[in-house]
Order: C-alpha cells, then sequence, then structure tokens
C-alpha cells in the first residue's frame, strides 16, 4: 500500500510475485495477518529487475494460453516504461512484468512510504483497507449504491459464496473450464458473468470516451488514460481491467486477475437492468 493507503499490488505468499517483492525490497519478516509493516522499496532495484525480465522475454517462448479462452484483445495491456510502448499479456511471464512496473510507477511519483499486510484472504484485507483509509482521510467514504444489490449469491464454479456488497478473493479453481461458470444470483435472478454479453470498460474496442464516461458516471467508476485509451476503474483496482456483464435482467461489473490463468476476482456491483 502506497501513504493513502492505495493498493499497489498484491500477491500470494507462494508465488513468483511474492519472490520479486522480495528481491527489490529488504528481507521481509512474514508478521501476523493484518498487522501492516514498512517496506523499503529501492526504485534502481525495480528498474534493474525490470530491465533483466525485458531482456529474459525476448530469448523465452512466452506461455500465452488465451486460445478459446479470452478474445486476443482482451488479454494485453499497454504499459510504458522508460518511454517504451510495451504490450503485455496480463498472464504468465508478463505479469510479472506488469507487477513490477505498477510498483516501479508508484515509486517515479514519490508514493512513499509503503506498508506491506499480510492477510488470509482478498476480502479481509479489503475490510481491513476500508476502515484504515476512513481512519487516514477526514473525508468518509461513501458508495452510490443506486439501482445496486446489497447481498447475493456468487457461485465460482466450485463454491458459492454469500456475499455483501463486493466480492474480492481468490476463485475455488483456475480450470478455465470450472471458473467460466461461475454465476451471480439474486432473487431467483442469475447471470453467467464471464459468459453473457462480456465487454471491457474501455475505448480500446467497445467504447468511445462518451460512452466510457456516461458508464463510468452511472456505476461511480473513474476514468483514466493509458497511451491514448480510456479506462474505467475504481479505487484500490486501478491496475486492473474492469468489465461488465450484462443479460436482461442483469449487470455485473468485475475484473479477473492472475497468472498463467485467472485465479482471484473482484466483483465491483450488481445492477438491475
Amino acid at each position: 500500500m502506497n501513504k493513502d493507503g492505495n493498493l499497489v499490488e498484491f500477491g500470494k505468499i507462494s508465488s513468483e510475485r511474492f519472490n520479486l517483492l522480495e528481491s527489490i525490497s529488504q528481507t521481509i519478516a512474514i508478521t501476523p495477518f493484518l498487522e501492516p509493516i514498512k517496506c523499503e522499496l529501492d526504485v534502481t532495484k525495480v528498474e534493474k529487475k525490470i530491465i533483466d525480465l525485458l531482456k529474459k522475454r525476448k530469448s523465452i517462448h512466452l506461455d500465452i494460453d488465451y486460445i478459446g479462452n479470452f478474445p486476443k484483445d482482451d488479454v494485453f495491456e499497454i504499459k510504458i516504461f522508460k518511454n517504451e510502448k510495451l504490450k503485455l499479456c496480463n498472464s504468465g511471464f508478463d505479469n510479472h512484468i506488469i507487477f513490477l512496473i505498477n510498483i516501479y510507477d508508484s515509486l517515479l511519483k514519490s508514493q512513499e512510504p509503503y506498508n506491506l499486510l499480510f492477510s488470509n484472504n482478498n476480502m479481509e484485507f479489503n475490510n481491513w483497507l476500508e476502515e484504515y483509509k476512513l481512519s487516514i482521510h477526514s473525508i468518509p467514504y461513501m458508495k452510490n449504491m443506486n439501482l445496486e444489490f446489497a447481498s447475493y449469491t456468487f457461485f465460482d464454479g466450485l463454491k458459492s459464496h454469500q456475499v455483501i456488497n463486493q466480492y474480492d478473493d481468490w476463485l475455488s479453481s483456475k480450470d478455465y473450464s470450472v471458473w467460466s461458470n461461475s454465476y451471480v444470483e439474486i432473487q431467483n435472478k442469475r447471470i453467467y458473468i464471464v459468459k453473457e454479453n462480456v465487454k471491457v470498460l474501455s475505448t480500446f474496442r467497445y467504447f468511445d470516451k462518451t460512452e466510457l464516461e456516461l458508464l463510468a458516471k452511472k456505476y461511480n467508476l473513474k476514468i483514466k488514460e493509458e497511451n491514448g485509451i480510456y479506462y474505467a476503474y475504481a479505487e484500490d483496482h486501478s491496475s486492473r481491467q474492469f468489465e461488465i456483464s450484462e443479460n436482461n435482467e442483469l449487470t455485473v461489473i468485475y475484473c479477473m486477475e492472475g497468472g498463467n490463468m485467472p485465479e482471484s476476482i473482484f466483483i465491483y456491483g450488481i445492477f438491475e437492468k
């Protein structure tokens, strides 16, 4: 987390992301859950690590497994590193580079000091973070709840979860044939969120800037611009690619992230059509 209490990046302890974090910071001691510790990051180390990975990227076969799972245009992110435009896949080896570039960009914006926090799951972390941000900001956090359901059932392909407001946690399986059957259900209404009329909330393919701004206003999202392309995002989830899924009854706004395949899902909101 940066000095404003915003999430910069995240990952599992037993992951390459955590290994990368250890390589660019001082020795990390795993503390009791939900007790933030200061994390010293060296921008020079981060820059060197990114350069090393970009060199390695040229000499290896990239495991970009989107065929049959995602539209090709939806799995790439445009990142700028040292004035160079990079088209990176948000899974596999490229995901490690994206992880470091997000940290590097934060360092360039002088968003230190940083805190590192360990939690059992994403939802536990987000509950803690919301309370933390309220404690450091004088203006209370208020969410526009118009048309939004406060509670619902989320089925991730294996397990059902009873959710209040937002859901942010690991998927029960990384197998596409499993999580692709995920759905949200409320009041006898159901939507299969990764199958029904899914569109990325950006001007890259589906929307023009005016349309995206109207959607952002309607659903209380923000707009950012990267290399001429505009994206909708939510506070604390600005590095993720948001998508909107719709059927005749419900609208879901969500995003997914992971390594070789999606590993976690953040459900921003469920709305009645």
